[in-house]
């Protein structure tokens, strides 16, 4: 469903010097620039060809209809929603846009989805920018809930934009600093290099799952090699759900990139998952847990103290314990076989009080355990 804009009144705030950018970094070239205050606008995609009006002097009467026709026909010419490019042209001056999409699988023409879902999909553009951004500071197989300075002020500065029609769409926002729009800056901006980051992992971690799909086969090795393009079982555990029993949403992640610096070249625009390659990328992050463990410290609640059957004579004794693993809540599972770390976390569950381990943190299904543990503190 593309949403068409039928007050041409709301085309004001719009600014021309945006426009012109948004055209130039578009493929759109000037044709003509006139003494009376428009200039003439064209560009080619295949086999299609487009002119434009852009109206630049404010005092002409028809000026909010010109901007208007302008929005419609470049909309049309793109394929593109006209709701969706004027939010573009009153975004992309700030910085780069990306559009997160999934849709009711009950009713994939439907603008709502379950509210869970929409939830869901919140919280997968926050752990998907959080990949990204700890891949552009070093690739690795798996990061730590840590956040270096960098990343931490990156991710403080995203902002969630409106949501949009087309199924259930989300847009996050990728700000640039100011400083970087200065004609002297040369260096591209961490927050951009955080987006191509984000789009070159996700379009090879697709690349691989769909040739697994089509294989039939699944080879973690193929996914370990793409690592050094910012895959990471962070990236990939942001896109797939963690219970099993649910059934896989599918995403499709689009960026527009902002006007105020030069677009990267050959840069990547577009990459969708549907529910079979996810099952895949589910798959490898589970296995990215398995072959890359970390050693962590995790603070929770003692839930569950129990004693295993005995073994060999001697009586095992477990703990689940519910706290935080890689930003989100999970169920912890703890061997004790030493008796004073087993008296420790009885005394921490009788009095209801956090307790802290060290260990080294293993996915195992839908649930984690954490071996060679270290009571820190009660």
């Amino acid at each position: 469903m593309k949403v068409e804009i039928l007050d041409d009144k709301v085309f004001a705030s719009l600014d021309t010097n945006i426009i012109e950018r948004y055209l130039r970094t578009h493929g759109w070239t000037t044709k003509e620039v006139s003494a009376e205050g428009f200039s003439i606008w064209e560009s080619k995609l295949k086999k299609k060809f487009a002119r434009v009006w852009l109206p630049i002097d404010k005092d002409f009467l028809d000026f909010n209809e010109g901007i208007g026709r302008l929005v419609k026909d470049v909309a049309s010419f793109e394929d593109r929603s006209q709701l969706e490019l004027f939010e573009d042209l009153n975004t992309v001056a700030v910085g780069d846009v990306v559009r997160l999409t999934t849709y009711d699988r009950r009713n994939r023409e439907s603008t709502t989805i379950p509210i869970s879902e929409g939830l869901t999909l919140v919280e997968k553009a926050k752990r998907m920018a959080t990949a990204a951004a700890l891949s552009t500071e070093s690739r690795q197989a798996i990061f730590s809930p840590y956040r270096p300075t960098e990343v931490a002020e990156y991710l403080a500065s995203v902002r969630l934009g409106q949501t949009e029609k087309g199924s259930y769409k989300i847009k996050i926002i990728s700000p640039l600093p100011i400083q970087a729009q200065l004609p002297h800056i040369e260096d591209v901006p961490f927050e951009r290099r955080v987006i191509t980051t984000l789009m070159e992992s996700l379009d090879a971690l697709k690349t691989v799952s769909k040739d697994a799909q089509k294989k039939g086969r699944y080879q973690f090795e193929a996914f370990r090699e793409i690592v050094s393009h910012g895959v990471s079982a962070n990236l990939c555990e942001a896109l797939t759900e963690s219970d099993k029993n649910r059934y896989q949403q599918p995403i499709d992640v689009q960026v527009t990139w902002s006007t105020a610096i030069t677009a990267p070249t050959s840069s990547i625009k577009h990459v969708d998952f549907d529910a079979n390659v996810l099952y895949f990328v589910e798959k490898a992050g589970r296995d990215f847990r398995e072959h890359h463990p970390e050693r962590i410290i995790l603070r929770g609640i003692v839930t569950t103290l129990k004693k295993v059957p005995k073994k060999k004579g001697r009586i095992p004794k477990s703990i689940v314990v519910v706290g935080i693993v890689d930003d989100r809540f999970h169920t912890v599972h703890i061997d004790l076989d030493d008796p004073v770390l087993y008296d420790t976390a009885i005394d921490a569950h009788r009095e209801e009080k956090e307790i802290t381990f060290s260990g080294i943190i293993r996915r195992k299904g839908t649930y984690f355990s954490l071996d060679q543990p270290e009571v820190l503190t009660i």
